[in-house]
């Protein structure tokens, strides 16, 4: 029987602890032959490190109740390898006098490996879990007490070690979520429904509300659920970036409309940009042809007027003065085709923009029934081109003449307002209907039986050409307001 155990097993006897006997695994476990064990003590079989703790433990003298001593050391072979062993010690007895002990060895080689796997195994596991950025926790019993949590709980909820003792899961639960976690924690999900997920509200150290997504699964211990594992996510980024999406999804049509707006008016654009370039095209190409003609029909009428001499038939003199007219006025046309076509860069030089509207309206001749009435502000010098001013002036003083076909009053008047300098056109005339407001500076347009439309469109591009702008405010029976805004600097 004692040599059939398989661990090995020694009895040693006497203070000094000698080798009396021993079976053939101890043989096996520490190498050496029969005539090799002999005289051998207790102490040539441990690691000379453990022999203070081996000699604080051998004695003879045990109580029942203390043995087995069981205890582990570290064992050297004959070949001086260390072996990890158990020790399981009792006494040794003759004729009822305890003289020794009897000691089971028990190679624990392989344990102590799965151990050291074990310890590392859990280093990594602690390692692991420390280092996952969302916080983690562990709840124990009815109450849930904390007994567990990463460096990222920490950080998040803002307590220390030593302030999260004894908390509950409740405490870091905002009040309002309290029934609904309770109902959760007391059901017994079954193991295919969890982890349980859903979104509450947290509660920090300093009483900041946060809305996170916490994920419970059971926590075990010797396979009796006794627990639970709780991730706490922090989803306050992407709460914001849902309520984003869900204010762009109501949005989502307003701006769809915005954005056909944008383009129809793009196209608009486009189509607008198309056309003047056409008509400019059409106005260059007319004016050509048309200037030639004129030019031979001016000299015309000049030799027949010659070679009539002094013709004292009337009706000869009124037809010659019918054609200079129109002549005149066909030239007035294609020199506002001309200069559609192709308006020229301004040549800017210091001017007096008082100078220049009295300049331009001395050249003009108004109906008599037309009064002309100046109230200028003084204003400082400009840059400007003065002959296309003076071009722009005297479109807008004649239009504004022009809507006044029973007489009124044409008021110029100047001032300055802010880094612009204005002069404002007002006439008592017809007014302009709303629905024309928009076509005002179209090329093309017009509403008099005579003129091609040409004359504000001209006169927008010259004062743009500098950096200004025309308004307009108008309203029907009550005449008309043209201000040119000319930049300072």
């Amino acid at each position: 029987m004692f040599e059939s155990i398989q661990d090995p097993v020694g009895v040693f006897v006497g203070r000094e602890g000698r080798l009396m006997d021993h079976n053939k695994a101890f043989n096996k476990l520490s190498g050496y032959t029969d005539e090799e064990l002999q005289d051998k003590t207790f102490l040539d079989f441990v690691h000379p490190d453990d022999h203070a703790m081996v000699l604080e433990k051998y004695r003879t003298k045990y109580s029942e109740e203390e043995l087995p001593l069981v205890y582990e050391i570290r064992a050297v072979n004959k070949k001086g390898e260390i072996i990890p062993i158990e020790i399981s010690v009792s006494t040794y007895k003759k004729k009822g006098k305890v003289i020794g002990i009897e000691i089971i060895h028990r190679d624990i080689t392989e344990r102590k490996q799965m151990e050291e796997e074990l310890r590392e195994s859990e280093g990594r596991l602690r390692n692991l879990y420390g280092s996952i950025p969302d916080a983690l926790a562990v709840y124990v019993g009815k109450e849930g007490y904390l007994i567990d949590y990463n460096k990222a709980f920490k950080k998040q909820y803002g307590y220390t070690d030593e302030e999260l003792q004894d908390k509950t899961f409740l405490d870091f639960v905002h009040p309002d979520s309290h029934a609904m976690l309770i109902e959760e924690y007391r059901k017994k999900h079954p193991e295919e429904k969890l982890p349980f997920r859903c979104e509450i509200n947290g509660i920090n150290k300093d009483g900041e509300i946060f809305p996170i997504e916490i994920s419970a699964g059971p926590y075990k211990k010797k396979g009796k659920v006794i627990g639970i594992n709780v991730m706490h996510r922090d989803i306050t980024e992407r709460k914001a970036m849902e309520r984003k999406l869900q204010e762009y999804t109501e949005h989502l049509e307003d701006m769809v409309d915005e954005k056909t707006k944008e383009l129809r008016e793009s196209q608009e654009r486009l189509v607008k940009s198309e056309r003047l370039t056409a008509i400019g095209q059409l106005a260059t190409m007319v004016g050509h042809d048309l200037r030639s003609p004129l030019s031979a029909i001016q000299n015309a009428s000049y030799y027949l007027k010659m070679k009539s001499g002094s013709s004292k038939n009337e009706n000869v003199k009124k037809m010659f003065g019918i054609i200079d007219k129109e002549i005149e006025y066909a030239n007035n046309i294609v020199k506002s085709l001309m200069d559609f076509s192709r308006v020229q860069k301004p040549a800017f030089r210091k001017i007096d923009l008082i100078s220049s509207i009295q300049d331009a309206i001395s050249q003009l001749k108004f109906p008599k029934n037309i009064t002309l009435t100046t109230n200028f502000s003084e204003v400082p010098t400009i840059k400007a081109d003065p002959d296309q001013l003076r071009r722009v002036f005297q479109n807008i003083s004649l239009n504004g003449a022009q809507a006044m076909p029973d007489g009124g009053e044409l008021v110029i008047s100047t001032r300055k307002d802010g880094n612009f300098v204005e002069a404002t056109f007002t006439d008592t005339g017809v007014g302009i209907p709303e629905e024309n407001m928009e076509k005002l500076f179209t090329p093309l347009f017009t509403t008099k039986s005579q003129g091609v439309g040409l004359g504000l469109a001209i006169s927008r591009n010259l004062i743009e050409a500098h950096n200004g702008r025309i308004e307009v405010k108008s309203k029907v029976g009550q005449g008309s307001t043209f201000t040119v805004k000319l930049p300072i600097h």
